[in-house]
């Protein structure tokens, strides 16, 4: 056998391989992301320092791999190979603190498979069984409560149930409503309704979380218009341009507060007192091109303050060059394609969230920022036949030459 007919077999071969192991790269997907989410969300609590590293270079390393595999798969188009660029640049820049959350998303969000249906609910069993695990093993007494007392009412606390801080719970419950409505095929019923009314009540009086509570409102809302919503599609672009505003504004708001501003203030007190929290961080630390220390800044208790205003943390963590590489990765998603207005709520929504949670860009946590998965082509529009649809397709160069001349 010469060595090209062997190089022709190989390919058949991998064609073959290919074509019959859908389900198994499904699969690997699933557990590359729960590792992810393992990473993310339960490690930082959980997991010992010495366990941190080699858990997030096997998250990696899993995640890369599947991306490998989808790029094997679809022949390497543009978007997979702008992907590699922007992961490996991160992972140069982040190597010595290395952030999962924004590899993760570089790597899985452009690897899913959009013609698997059952995506959203794998996810939705996963972090399910995590939940359970969570609460099993609280209800053991080998996890802590992260009990701490309700904002003016010391007589009254705030439970976590294992999940670390109160937030912790609110926000993996919210992940698990937008992943049920996201993944929900059927019409909606009564019943549905007044279930998610009910959960967002009762993680509101559990958790004390305004933000969650008011989000529960938006999905909920979001679900009961959703045949409505889901017949008017946006344009990528104009998303991108909203989420351009609230990078933006999580910052400037942030660096901008003062005491005395009463625009700020209001917001301030929107956002449960993250932009006062991030503006002295800001204060003590400048903005750099590459990734710095960030110091731990302390109440006169002695209590911490924590930055969870992801805009502002992860540019003074990460640096701008790394800073800049998330938003970029996300016009390379959203151009050229379109998203229902059902999509468009949630994903705004998990921006959002972003300037008071770092949990709203998490994609373990917000599935909704699986832009392929949700996204459709700009050119097609709804109803069309294949003839039409064929005929809204733009014209390539030779062809525009063409009909130019003729």
């Amino acid at each position: 056998m010469t060595l090209k007919q062997r190089i022709r077999t190989l390919q058949a071969k991998g064609e073959a391989f290919t074509k019959d192991s859908d389900k198994l790269f499904q699969g690997t997907y699933t557990l590359a992301f729960v590792l992810a989410m393992v990473m993310s969300f339960i490690s930082p609590r959980y997991l010992p320092w010495e366990f941190k590293n080699p858990l997030w270079w096997t998250s990696i390393g899993l995640s890369g791999f599947v991306f490998v595999w989808s790029g094997y798969r679809h022949q390497w188009p543009r978007l997979h190979k702008i992907a590699l660029g922007v992961t490996l640049l991160s992972l140069l820049l982040l190597w010595r603190e290395p952030s999962a959350s924004m590899a993760t998303f570089f790597l899985l969000s452009v690897a899913v498979d959009r013609t698997d249906r059952q995506l959203i609910r794998r996810f939705f069993t996963a972090k399910l069984v995590i939940a359970c695990l969570v609460f099993f093993f609280y209800l053991k007494g080998y996890l802590p409560d992260g009990q701490t007392p309700q904002v003016g009412e010391m007589d009254k606390f705030r439970y976590s149930y294992g999940f670390g801080p109160p937030n912790s719970l609110a926000m993996f419950m919210l992940s698990l409503a937008i992943d049920y409505i996201l993944m929900a095929k059927k019409g909606r019923s009564l019943l549905e309704i007044l279930v998610l009314a009910l959960w967002a009540c009762l993680i509101y009086a559990v958790t004390d979380s305004q933000i969650v509570f008011y989000s529960f409102v938006v999905i909920t809302l979001a679900y009961l218009f959703k045949p409505f919503l889901s017949q008017y599609f946006v344009r990528g672009s104009v998303i991108l341009s909203i989420v351009a505003v609230i990078f933006i504004c999580g910052v400037t708001f942030s660096y901008w507060f003062q005491p005395q501003h009463p625009l700020l203030v209001f917001v301030n007190r929107i956002v449960t007192g993250r932009l006062a929290n991030a503006h002295q961080y800001l204060e003590v630390t400048p903005i750099g091109l590459f990734p710095q220390n960030v110091p731990w800044l302390s109440y006169p208790d002695g209590v911490l303050i924590t930055n969870e205003n992801f805009y502002v943390d992860a540019l003074l963590r990460n640096g701008l060059i790394a800073y800049l590489l998330f938003p970029l990765m996300i016009a390379a998603e959203v151009i050229r394609k379109r998203f229902s207005y059902f999509h468009m709520i949630f994903i705004l929504l998990a921006f959002g969230i972003a300037m008071i949670e770092s949990y709203g860009v998490d994609i373990t946590m917000m599935s909704i920022l699986l832009f392929p998965y949700f996204a459709q082509p700009l050119a097609s529009e709804p109803n069309q036949t294949p003839a039409e649809e064929r005929l809204s397709q733009p014209y390539s160069r030779v062809q525009r030459r063409f009909k130019a001349r003729t």
